[in-house]
């Protein structure tokens, strides 16, 4: 779904949502670390739970001599006011009263189940509260009454509500998220049920009173295929061929209000039942790339290993034996942003043999393999690459096992807005042929002008 943005005031969908959950309470949560006697936040969640749902029960904040680990409860009427209070660029968490560093700006986007919020489908409404890029690391949380945590990444990642959380590279670092999640109707299950045909079921306080439809497409190559179907007695039945390679389908009620949505296609999904076709076309798709060899939109690497923490963005330019595979990845992606797209393979080799990262994932992770160590690495690699680029990135990771290798894919989507660059860099990078290359300054706007002629602005770049 796509993201709206807010400055001028909260959004009206999350005073709407507040309103609407009068009798509900709140769990807030926040890490806080302390540098040379002043405050700053980590992150902070605020999570609905419904009357009749089993909440938490409540724990007392842990206090550190560099570190807050704080919770309380709230109301929907003081969760509004917290907002107000957020927009207008302070946050109170006990005795602690922090200041926001820079101008007001919601994000708010709904979010299917499987997503990396909250368990449901339902709303993530967020503002960016700090941009303190020089926050450092607590360690050694230790105190005589409260748990220990050997820093304060191990500590959020224990305390915070999320699935997943990737340490000090996480992308929900430095916001207030509001965790909203749908409780009137949502996609509980989809499951192939005999070859071609597949059975959505539907939850929800409200699937017997909503006029519930499911609509959506799937794709054959690129020729697109509309279906839909009404739901009664909360289920669904879509015909959805083993042949397509794309799947998207929304929950919808007759004024086309969305309750849920699920997608997936041959290099990632977001929720709901795996199509077994869209598995064999992941696997194809990297046979037949380790087939053609590298190229324009195609590139081989070996595992990346993200221990190593001095590549940060005042780094970034350096080039090491330690950081010289993900400095590769970071101009190819540059590259491929910049051109039409492509897609980066780790666990293939240049001669295109495959040689999978499995043994040096567990080595990373320090624990057997398994779907939550992938995803804690991809979503670590994903922050990391995000957290090093200037520009908009989009990045689709997956991963799939060929003859017991796991190959992870990065999906890399061509920039839609301006130009993509290296962080601290004045660099272009461009492919040409199976490589990257810096185009001198006075190249760049012939060669966004041939990408998209509607984009002549290269101020993101070097302003």
């Amino acid at each position: 779904m796509e993201r709206e943005y807010t400055a001028d005031k909260v959004p009206d969908k999350l005073t709407e949502l507040l309103r609407a959950s009068d009798a509900a309470s709140f769990r807030r949560r926040a890490v806080l670390t302390k540098t040379n006697a002043a405050w700053d936040l980590v992150c902070c969640t605020v999570e609905l739970f419904l009357p009749g749902e089993k909440s938490p029960n409540p724990v007392h904040s842990r206090h550190y001599r560099q570190a807050l680990l704080y919770e309380d409860f709230l109301t929907a009427k003081e969760c509004l006011a917290f907002a107000t209070a957020l927009h207008a660029g302070r946050a109170k968490f006990g005795d602690i009263d922090i200041a926001r560093n820079g101008h007001a700006n919601w994000c708010t986007e709904v979010v299917p189940v499987g997503n990396e919020y909250m368990e449901r489908a339902g709303y993530v409404i967020a503002m960016r509260f700090s941009q303190n890029s020089s926050r450092g690391m607590a360690r050694t949380l230790l105190s005589a009454k409260e748990p220990y945590y050997p820093d304060s990444d191990e500590a959020a990642r224990d305390w915070l509500p999320f699935l997943t959380y990737h340490g000090h590279s996480d992308t929900r670092n430095d916001q207030v998220l509001f965790l909203l999640p749908q409780s009137r109707a949502y996609i509980a299950d989809a499951t192939f049920l005999d070859g071609d045909l597949l059975e959505i079921t539907v939850a929800g306080s409200e699937t017997g009173e909503l006029a519930l439809q499911i609509k959506g497409a799937y794709w054959e190559g690129r020729s697109l295929h509309h279906v839909e179907a009404a739901v009664k007695d909360r289920k669904a039945k879509l015909v959805v061929p083993e042949s397509s390679d794309r799947l998207e389908y929304y929950l919808i009620d007759g004024n086309a209000a969305v309750f849920d949505f699920h997608s997936e296609n041959r290099f990632q999904r977001n929720s709901g039942a795996t199509h077994s076709a869209v598995v064999r076309a992941l696997a194809d798709q990297v046979r037949q790339a380790c087939a053609s060899g590298e190229g324009l939109r195609v590139e081989f690497k070996p595992f990346i290993d993200l221990s190593d923490k001095r590549l940060r963005k005042e780094d970034v330019a350096k080039r090491s034996k330690e950081n010289a595979k993900l400095r590769e990845v970071l101009e190819t992606v540059a590259g491929f942003t910049n051109a039409e797209g492509g897609h980066l393979y780790i666990g293939v080799n240049d001669d295109c043999t495959i040689t999978g990262i499995g043994e040096s994932l567990r080595e990373w992770g320090k624990e057997e393999l398994g779907d939550a160590l992938i995803n804690r690495y991809l979503g670590a690699l994903k922050s990391r690459i995000k957290e090093l680029m200037h520009g908009e990135v989009t990045l689709d990771l997956s991963h799939v096992e060929i003859d017991g290798m796991l190959v992870a894919v990065i999906e890399v989507s061509e920039a839609l807005r301006g130009p993509v660059a290296i962080q601290q860099e004045f660099h272009l990078y461009v492919r040409s042929g199976a490589s990257n290359r810096k185009a001198p300054p006075e190249q760049w706007k012939s060669i966004l002008n041939a990408r998209n002629p509607r984009d002549m602005s290269l101020g993101s770049l070097v302003d």
